[in-house]
């Protein structure tokens, strides 16, 4: 009651419709960007995030003038951390990571589950199985007090049990062992919400579908998980554990670190019916990310005056896999060599083949391109090129082809799709290339890959100009000591330069 009687819930509205109210003297906003605004003369670009403003400016006293008539300002010229990101730069080059945030969501979690994805195990000497019945396969490898257990699977035990493990590398973390749903996966959402349904208040019903998702794991599931991953932590299983671990992966994924936004994607689909194999898995990936926290974006930086006329080439990679349940789609963007986006989200809709699949991941990569390209040319710049790569031949006869082969005559979505890829090749909007499937940097949106063929994707020749993947702090170390003009120790230290 307070909060409405004073306001509180509206206090950011006006925050920000003052702060807007104000930049809209002198400057205006972007046609695609409400959060964005430049002045006349295209110079200045001033970017709102609440109360953070990004500026890139040639000179910025005047903007900075113009806030200080409403606003106590705190100016940093040369930030190391700016929403989340971590960042080092010289003159000609910027290095952006996410170690810092990645670590600060880590110790979010409960102190159980952070010790097992900083360290590869869970906690020393911890006590989740008092009082548990062991599962098959799995007692012979647990300790206590120095010496092996007798396997008897119907043994109860009291005791306390040490699982921890040596820390896992990077490199030694299995994550391409994601499946989409099943028939069976979608079968108990199915009975989960139809079970969590009742009459109470939101808080009621989220505390019982709690209860029906630990009611419905199947017992195969769990006996399987506790055999192979011996040191899976699965007294922390449950909804809300799930659904946090997996907010953290899509939320990092989305902010920075594309390498893992297939898995984001696909463990998302599980949110409603979380099971033992999916929660070890999602845990996993947050291993992976915190073991390799130290990755980093590079962007060369424009050291001379681009002309208005001068050609931006927007280059858009796009995939998409295809399984009789579920489609995967993704896409991989460029500006001129250097990274600017890309997407992994599942395809929904009737689609009977790996062709449809490709061609409707196809207009979802086109129609995020053609949106950069737009924000492009509200920058000022005249000519922008959109330049389509898609592994599949069919697809790309299909868009390049004036005759309407390959459509489906009663399906309204699928001949609109052609109808509208056709129109803007036909137009000039774009061109189309085919790209070999083992070279196409989309292909890791699809679906997960052998960590070796990811690593020949994210080191090759279209990816590895943008980002570098650092398995320690040293390697990290040793990728942003030429930004600092710094000296590096052994130890993996910075020296002042």
């Amino acid at each position: 009651l307070k909060k409405y009687v004073y306001g509180l819930n509206a206090a950011p509205l006006y925050f920000h419709l003052w702060l807007t109210d104000l930049i809209r003297k002198r400057y205006v906003v972007a046609k695609h960007d409400n959060c964005l605004y430049t002045d006349f003369n295209e110079s200045l670009f001033a970017l709102l995030h609440v109360d953070d403003i990004l500026l890139l400016a040639k000179a910025n006293e005047e903007f900075e003038q113009l806030l200080r008539t409403k606003f106590e300002l705190k100016i940093d010229h040369h930030p190391t951390q700016y929403l989340g990101f971590d960042f080092q730069q010289n003159e000609q080059k910027v290095g952006l990571s996410l170690h810092t945030y990645i670590e600060k969501m880590v110790g979010t979690l409960n102190q159980n589950l952070a010790t097992f994805v900083q360290r590869g195990s869970n906690a020393p000497n911890t006590t989740a199985f008092k009082n548990t019945k062991l599962p098959t396969g799995n007692a012979k490898y647990l300790v206590q007090e120095g010496r092996s257990l007798e396997e008897d699977d119907n043994a109860d035990f009291t005791g306390e049990v040490s699982y921890e493990v040596p820390s896992l590398r990077a490199d030694e973390i299995m994550i391409d062992e994601l499946n989409h749903p099943t028939p069976a996966d979608v079968k108990r959402r199915e009975m989960i919400n139809q079970q969590s349904k009742s009459n109470a208040n939101l808080k009621q019903k989220r505390r019982l579908k709690v209860k029906v998702v630990a009611a419905t794991v199947p017992d195969a599931d769990y006996a399987t998980m506790m055999k192979q991953k011996l040191n899976y932590p699965s007294e922390e299983f449950n909804l809300e554990n799930y659904q946090k671990v997996t907010g953290i992966i899509t939320y990092i994924a989305n902010k920075g670190r594309f390498d893992v936004q297939v898995y984001a994607s696909m463990l998302a689909q599980f949110n409603g019916m979380p099971t033992h194999q999916t929660f070890c898995q999602a845990l996993q990936i947050l291993q992976f990310l915190y073991k390799t926290r130290f990755s980093s974006y590079k962007f060369e930086k424009i050291t001379s005056t681009l002309k208005d006329t001068e050609n931006i080439v927007v280059n858009v990679y796009t995939d998409a896999s295809y399984t009789p349940n579920y489609c995967q789609g993704g896409f991989y963007m460029e500006v001129n060599g250097t990274f600017a986006g890309s997407k992994s989200y599942r395809l929904k809709g009737t689609l009977k083949s790996s062709y449809d699949a490709e061609l409707f991941a196809f207009r979802e990569a086109f129609n995020h391109g053609a949106r950069l390209r737009a924000s492009l040319l509200s920058y000022g710049f005249k000519s922008v090129q959109i330049r389509m790569y898609c592994d599949n031949l069919s697809v790309i006869r299909t868009v390049k082809s004036i005759t309407n082969s390959g459509g489906r005559v009663n399906d309204r979505a699928f001949t609109n799709c052609i109808y509208a890829l056709r129109r803007e090749y036909l137009g000039d909007k774009y061109t189309v290339d085919h790209i070999a499937g083992d070279r196409n940097p989309a292909d890791m949106f699809t679906k997960p890959l052998p960590m070796d063929h990811v690593k020949r994707l994210l080191n090759g020749e279209i990816i590895g100009k943008s980002l570098r993947l650092c398995y320690t702090s040293q390697e990290y170390v040793n990728s942003i000591a030429p930004l600092q003009g710094s000296e590096v120790k052994n130890d993996g230290k910075l020296l002042e330069g």
